[in-house]
C-alpha cells in the first residue's frame, strides 16, 4: 500500500474532500449548536457525513494517510466554528491523532477493505471520543459537563451512524470504481 505523500493528485483530492466536508457540516453544526443543543447535537450531523467522506478517500486513493490528510484539512477550517466542538485551536491535533488511528488500524487489520474500514473507523471513534473528553476537561470548554454525562450515548450513536456512512461509501465506491476519473486519484 502506498502512502498519501507519494501522489500529488491523491493529496490534493484528500485536501479538497476535507474542505468539502467542512462545507457540508458548517451550517448544520452552527445552527444545531446555536439552538442550544450543544456541540454533541451538532456533531450528530458530522456522524452521518464524516465517515462517508473518510471511507471514500481511503477507498478512492487506496493510500495510507488519506483519512488523516482529509480530516486534518477539515479540522483547520473548523477552528473558528462549532464544527468539531466549540471554536478552539486544539482541533488539528485531535484530528491528526484520530485520523492516524483510522489509517494505522485500517492498514494493519485489512487495508482498504470492509474489515479494515470498520476497524479503522471504530478506532477513530474511540480515540476521538477520548481526545474530545480530555480536551474539554483540560481546556474547560463550554459544554464539558454535558459531554461527560452523554459521552457513551453519543459514542454509540456516532459509531452506528458511522458504520452506516461507511457502508454507504463502500456501495457508492463499488458503483464508481471503474470510472477513469475515480481511478486517477489512486494512481501515481
Amino acid at each position: 500500500m502506498k502512502i498519501i505523500f507519494s501522489s500529488t493528485k491523491s493529496l490534493i483530492f484528500c485536501g479538497l474532500c476535507g474542505a468539502a466536508l467542512f462545507g457540508i457540516n458548517f451550517l448544520p453544526a452552527q445552527i444545531l449548536t446555536g439552538l442550544g443543543g450543544g456541540a454533541a447535537i451538532g456533531a450528530i450531523w458530522g456522524a452521518i457525513t464524516a465517515p462517508f467522506v473518510l471511507a471514500s478517500v481511503a477507498l478512492i486513493t487506496g493510500r495510507i494517510g488519506a483519512v488523516t490528510m482529509a480530516y486534518v484539512v477539515y479540522s483547520f477550517f473548523a477552528i473558528p466554528s462549532f464544527v468539531m466542538g466549540p471554536p478552539h485551536p486544539y482541533k488539528p491535533l485531535l484530528a491528526l491523532l484520530a485520523g492516524m488511528s483510522y489509517d494505522i488500524f485500517m492498514t494493519v487489520v485489512g487495508g482498504v477493505r470492509v474489515r479494515g474500514l470498520f476497524v479503522g473507523f471504530t478506532c477513530f471513534t474511540a480515540v476521538s471520543l477520548f481526545l474530545y473528553l480530555q480536551a474539554f476537561r483540560i481546556l474547560a470548554l463550554p459544554g464539558s459537563e454535558k459531554l461527560e454525562v452523554s459521552i457513551y450515548y453519543f459514542g454509540i450513536a456516532f459509531l452506528l451512524l458511522g458504520y452506516l456512512g461507511t457502508i454507504t461509501a463502500i456501495r457508492v465506491y463499488k458503483k464508481l470504481a471503474g470510472n477513469p476519473l475515480i481511478k486517477s486519484f489512486g494512481e501515481g
